[in-house]
């Protein structure tokens, strides 16, 4: 998916409900964000380094269970 011309991702029309929202190159993943949209809402989100996978993971990845 590409930005418009003000740089923004727009998704519209999109059903209610609780949305995973990433962005991954390769295996880098730089955002990885829990989005809860209501039926008919618009919505921003925070795309700035303040929400980078290193500050924020909504979803990480399981650990192993530890063996012992």
């Amino acid at each position: 998916m590409r930005t418009n011309e003000q740089g923004q991702f727009v998704f519209d029309r999109i059903k209610g409900g609780e949305y995973q929202l990433r962005d991954q190159t390769g295996r880098e993943v730089h955002w990885r964000l829990r989005i809860d949209v209501a039926e008919g809402q618009d919505l921003s989100v925070d795309l700035s380094p303040a929400n980078i996978v290193k500050v924020r993971d909504d979803f990480p990845p399981e650990k192993p269970p530890e063996k012992g």
